[in-house]
């Protein structure tokens, strides 16, 4: 009896050891600065706030940070405050102040428990203190981590790597809010040496409600011509109504032909969420025009649900050979009256129900333009301790495509299709013995039993990308590919 009353008892106190590091468990706000000094002061009253920001701050702070917009401490001020509690927020008025008016001042507030864990991210750590410091950015951190943060999180925790609060240490912090991330510059420490810090995000809870990515057609709105090529969310929204998302939750670009924004060399004004993509002439070296951009925006999975029609789920290949190749083409050719012409978003998922973008593999092409493929060896090594083959296989994976409730298209014989579409068309479907690049157009299409037409310009346009890869010379008019392709004159 009293070897089970002990065990009970070390159960209990770990329980509540556990609960009281989850109540303790503290993030910081985002800065805020709603009032202003002029008038009667500056208010800055955490009913306000809430009002205003809702859910990105919490009920019962149990801290509040005060500076004033240039960044000096509030009470390094000459500064009374009429109110200065982080239960109320501040207010400072005119009337009280001796010789001066109220600064104009920003507000952070420290929240603990449930606000911090309800959506948080886990632990990043992508730079270390060698150098000038280290600087977790949120910017750099949204980049390099895509899907895994908020764009807009409400809380950040900051920590040692050995799991000390940063609060915790006499260091000094050049940044540490929600909106930018955490800096801690080196200088600026008695030892001029920071610790080496992870950060991790509380971000609104419906980011941790997407189960599913949905990712939209590759878009183009704009070209480089005048200023520059612009693809602003307002644009793409105004050009494409009801094909791209108000609340986007990643962006990519890539030119008209297909290459990576990451690898032009262009130098972009914006390449975000919130306002899209910009690319400016007057911005770029050497006098150098942009090249003509598309973007393609993932949103949260109720815009493919709210979209009208959605198809069923499709699933035509498996990952046992090449990989799992899920493609626009096919299963237009295989569910012709399923699946409309021109679908607004896609969503992937393994058969098992796992989300895509959950899975760890890289795909070659993810998108409502073309479908999806994944190639078996573009996937990454497992750990040795997986006991899998030294080229982990894709999952095995279908889709389901929301249109705009657009009519469908059955004829495939009339179907035009574009150069780039075609060239996706032939990379997903080579043979597995080479890349796809240095198969024959000839062998590929042979394989399809589709009849595309297309014209003579858009012909050569197919055949010249790819030979040139190759450096055989492209197949001439008149070949064995006429009974595939009809060229139109």
């Amino acid at each position: 009896m009293i070897l089970f009353q002990s065990i009970a008892w070390c159960f209990f106190v770990s329980d509540l050891h556990s609960s009281a590091i989850h109540a303790l468990e503290m993030c910081q706000t985002a800065w805020f600065d709603d009032g202003d000094d002029s008038g009667v002061g500056d208010s800055e009253l955490l009913t306000d706030l809430r009002r205003k920001h809702g859910t990105m701050i919490c009920s019962d702070p149990v801290d509040m940070e005060t500076q004033t917009v240039a960044g000096i401490k509030s009470q390094h001020t000459r500064n009374i405050f009429h109110i200065h509690s982080p239960s109320e927020g501040l207010l400072c008025l005119n009337t009280e102040q001796v010789g001066s008016l109220c600064d104009d001042y920003k507000v952070k507030f420290t929240c603990s428990g449930e606000f911090c864990s309800e959506c948080q991210t886990g632990w990043f750590d992508q730079d270390d203190p060698e150098g000038h410091g280290d600087f977790e950015l949120l910017s750099d951190l949204l980049q390099k981590y895509p899907g895994k943060i908020c764009p807009q999180p409400v809380a950040i925790q900051v920590q040692t790597v050995s799991g000390d609060s940063a609060s915790s240490t006499p260091e000094t912090f050049l940044r540490l809010d929600a909106a930018y991330g955490f800096a801690c510059v080196n200088t600026d420490q008695t030892d001029k040496s920071c610790e080496d810090y992870k950060v991790r995000f509380t971000c609104p809870k419906e980011f941790c409600q997407m189960s599913q990515e949905c990712r939209t057609q590759w878009i183009n709105s704009d070209d480089p011509s005048d200023e520059g090529d612009v693809e602003s969310l307002y644009r793409l929204m105004k050009t494409y109504p009801g094909q791209v998302c108000r609340n986007p939750i990643r962006i990519e670009a890539r030119t008209t032909n297909g290459l990576s924004s990451k690898l032009t060399g262009d130098i972009f004004l914006s390449n975000d969420v919130t306002f899209g993509f910009a690319c400016i002439n007057e911005n770029q070296k050497n006098n150098q025009q942009c090249a003509d951009y598309e973007v393609m925006m993932t949103c949260p999975s109720d815009f493919c649900h709210m979209t009208g029609c959605r198809t069923r789920w499709f699933d035509l290949d498996d990952p046992t050979s090449d990989g799992d190749y899920e493609t626009l083409v096919e299963l237009q050719r295989v569910n012709a009256a399923e699946v409309c012409a021109q679908p607004v978003a896609v969503e992937a998922m393994t058969v098992s129900g796992i989300p895509a973008h959950e899975t760890g593999d890289v795909f070659q092409m993810y998108d409502a333009t073309h479908g999806f493929a994944c190639v078996n060896r573009e996937q990454p090594a497992p750990s040795s301790a997986a006991h899998l083959s030294p080229t982990s296989p894709c999952y095995h994976l279908h889709l389901n495509l929301p249109d705009h409730g657009k009519p469908h298209r059955s004829n495939e014989a009339s179907k035009r299709v574009s150069s780039m579409s075609l060239v996706k068309w032939i990379s997903a479907n080579s043979p597995s013995s080479q890349p796809p690049v240095l198969v024959t157009a000839c062998h590929v299409l042979s394989a399809s039993t589709t009849h595309q037409r297309i014209s003579r310009t858009t012909y050569l346009s197919i055949f010249n990308k790819l030979f040139i890869a190759t450096s055989q010379p492209p197949p001439a008019l008149g070949s064995s590919l006429h009974p595939i392709v009809t060229i139109l004159g």
